[in-house]
């Protein structure tokens, strides 16, 4: 959906200017027709967004504030102009303060607030911007903008929950690689120029450890160079609309991590969709917004596919169940809302549940992954006093003799 920029007069010779969603310039003067307006300019106005070098896009955090905030100024009586301001001013992102105050001059321009919000596109998620319009058509909208800063909030704490489990594997794994580099680059050296001082030979197993340190240390640039040429080229790929439709799909098969993905994803479309239902919103365009926020390309996918056939007139957990993609539970509890009309409060409950086995699972990889990495690294360790301290132990031990 666009967003035009029209001017319009009516019989009496009233004119009227403002912003307006629409598909086309013919949907534009259709509506405008219905309010007794025919349209005499109509552009179409391309999506804009605040420019800064050093500004980051709004997180999830940011998102949750912002409609807390104005659900909360909005419940206590002020108009949307101010609560606007205000919330513009109180924006600790700067990227979505500016965007703020350019979304506050186009509603007093008089555009509705969900068109001045479409504008923004890196600012605004579709999911954000929907919600809002059918709060403009239904007159809730301190309610809507406070169960979006209740779904922000949830995939925030989600989203930290996961960072934080992969924090300290990630910590553990980069100290080793220095730990490693500094023995293969400094340490295993001397005892190579000790052996050699002696005269004696080195046991097998320790001159093979001292020929790769040495091999490693010659040749250390081309394989970063190597390393490197591979990162940057496997993150393009995955830049691409083939490279993030393979990782999309790899990534769910997984082992362990694979499932957790999956439940994840699950648990972002059932929560998508109960909020969009509960706002109103229709069925096919809630779909297809929540393909977009789920934000996997199988699962996209999919949902577009079951989103067909409930344009035929299916009901909604069948084309799911067939596809075998979203767990079994959810899809009962899908079917159970429908058949009792209460669709949208056992998305929740799916929602609810699976984001409390993925933050349970994540721990249990977390409590098992800990000592694995320590008992890794003392093995390490282990195998390098075995192949070199104690063969010189042993040469000093010679030579005392």
């Amino acid at each position: 959906m666009a967003q035009y920029r029209y001017k319009a007069r009516s019989l009496a010779g009233e004119e009227k200017t403002g912003v307006i969603a629409a598909e086309s310039p013919q949907q534009v003067a259709a509506l405008l027709r219905q309010d007794g307006f025919f349209l005499t300019k109509v552009e179409e106005e391309k999506p804009k967004a605040p420019f800064s070098l050093w500004a980051r896009k709004p997180t999830l955090k940011d998102l949750a504030s912002f409609s807390r905030q104005l659900s909360v100024m909005i419940q206590a009586g002020l108009p949307l102009t101010t609560s606007l301001s205000l919330a513009a001013e109180q924006a600790p992102n700067k990227l979505l303060a500016r965007g703020l105050e350019q979304v506050l001059e186009e509603v007093e321009e008089g555009a509705a607030l969900s068109a001045a919000l479409a504008s923004h596109p890196r600012l605004f998620p579709p999911l954000f911007v929907h919600l809002v319009e059918a709060a403009e058509n239904g007159g809730t909208m301190d309610w809507v903008l406070s169960r979006l800063a209740t779904y922000y909030e949830r995939e925030y704490q989600l989203e930290k929950q996961l960072r934080s489990a992969l924090m300290y594997p990630a910590i553990v794994s980069f100290l080793a690689v220095v730990v490693l580099a500094v023995v293969l680059f400094f340490i295993l050296p001397q005892f190579g120029e000790i052996f050699a001082s002696f005269g004696v030979d080195a046991p097998p197993m320790t001159e093979y450890i001292l020929q790769l340190a040495a091999f490693l240390r010659s040749w250390w640039l081309v394989f970063a160079l190597v390393a490197l040429g591979f990162v940057l080229g496997f993150w393009g790929y995955l830049g691409t609309a083939r490279g993030k439709t393979w990782w999309d799909n790899f990534s769910l098969r997984l082992p362990v991590v694979g499932e957790i993905i999956n439940w994840t994803l699950s648990a972002r479309f059932a929560r998508t969709l109960a909020i969009l239902a509960r706002g109103g919103t229709p069925i096919l365009l809630t779909l297809d917004i929540t393909g977009k926020v789920v934000g996997n390309a199988r699962f996209q996918e999919e949902i577009a596919n079951c989103s067909s056939r409930v344009e035929q007139g299916e009901n909604l957990a069948s084309p799911f169940a067939e596809s075998k993609l979203l767990p079994q539970l959810l899809i009962q509890m899908m079917r159970v809302g429908e058949e009792t009309g209460s669709l949208d409060q056992m998305l929740e409950r799916g929602a609810d549940f699976f984001e409390a086995e993925v933050e349970s699972r994540t721990k249990s990889i977390t409590t098992l992954l800990e000592p694995a990495i320590v008992i890794f690294l003392g093995a390490l360790v282990g195998f390098l006093l075995i192949t070199i301290i104690l063969p010189m132990y042993d040469l000093i031990s010679g030579l005392n003799l």
